[in-house]
């Protein structure tokens, strides 16, 4: 850190949050800094073909989100202006330390993260990067491909009380994917791709998103989709007007078009299908117990889209 950043780093501790990967916090005499050692693979696989590396993908889109004084985490640069370093075998990158506190379920709080993800999709485009090796349908289509492997688990019945109900919403999914030419009529961005609430900071007035390492070349209706199931659930319930909330001051910034109301109910699908698979694989393999409650609320909607919307106030059920 001294060498590259000019950074006299005394005090050096590991900061332990769920994550993939090795964070440490670095104080220097003047400021703090965390210090992200990239251990995982790629979330999002690349192309066939491409030998694309996310975390320069990642990087892009920070550089491009700082240029537009949108509300992300900065990246510290060292003195030859680069981003990103080699430590051992891994890559990692240095970002300046917010003493800001986590997501605290206040309606304020979403409202505050719903007008950032706006913020943030403005200031990128689809032609604003151009790479294309991180998309959309190749993370959709990797889990919904995993899912024959899962339901021979033991857990799987634990966990879904109807299975075959969630199968039926599953290939309903993947028929969605196979169509995917309909969705280049959507507006597309190079989406953050894992809106959890853990990815925010709150400090005074101001959020701060961070943790790009999901991004993807996406339809931006799969954030927002992600980001209302994340911030519409309550103590493992996923509350309607949450949901409501957030897409509401997401529009106020950054208004929908009347197609994507069209197509939001199979987007929010998607990604509640996603995510009850992805708990599934972390469950099964990683040693990470999945929340019943939680997994039970995930899968109520998928089983009853139609009547969350409809409480909701919601108007996305319309076909195209």
């Amino acid at each position: 850190m001294l060498n590259s950043y000019g950074i006299n780093a005394p005090v050096i501790s590991k900061i332990d949050v769920p994550s993939h990967n090795i964070i440490y916090k670095i104080q220097d005499v003047d400021a703090s800094y965390v210090v992200k050692i990239y251990y995982a693979a790629n979330f999002t696989p690349p192309r066939a073909g491409s030998q694309a590396e996310h975390i320069y993908y990642e990087d892009e889109i920070l550089r491009r989100l700082e240029n537009c004084e949108t509300p992300v985490i900065p990246v510290a640069r060292d003195i030859q202006g680069r981003s990103i370093l080699d430590i051992g075998s891994r890559k990692a990158m240095v970002f300046r330390y917010i003493d800001g506190s986590r997501f605290d379920d206040s309606v304020i709080q979403i409202t505050r993260s719903a007008e950032a993800l706006a913020k943030i999709h403005h200031c990128l485009p689809k032609d604003a990067i151009a790479t294309r090796d991180f998309d959309y349908k190749s993370f959709i289509s990797l889990w919904i491909n995993r899912l024959p492997v899962l339901c021979a688990s033991p857990r799987f019945t634990e966990l879904i009380y109807d299975t075959a109900s969630f199968n039926k919403v599953s290939k309903q999914i993947a028929s969605w994917l196979e169509h995917e030419p309909d969705w280049q009529i959507l507006p597309w961005v190079h989406g953050h791709g894992d809106m959890h609430p853990r990815n925010f900071l709150y400090k005074d007035d101001a959020v701060f998103v961070f943790d790009f390492q999901a991004a993807r070349f996406m339809p931006r209706l799969g954030d927002i989709a992600d980001g209302m199931i994340e911030f519409g659930i309550f103590k493992d319930a996923l509350i309607p007007e949450r949901m409501k909330c957030f897409l509401d001051h997401y529009e106020a910034v950054f208004p929908l078009t009347e197609i994507e109301r069209s197509h939001m109910k199979e987007f929010l699908l998607t990604e509640a299908v996603t995510k009850i698979i992805t708990t599934l694989e972390a469950d099964f393999s990683q040693g990470y117990k999945a929340s019943p409650d939680r997994m039970k609320a995930l899968l109520d909607f998928c089983l009853n889209s139609a009547d969350f919307l409809r409480i909701a106030g919601d108007t996305t059920t319309r076909q195209a």
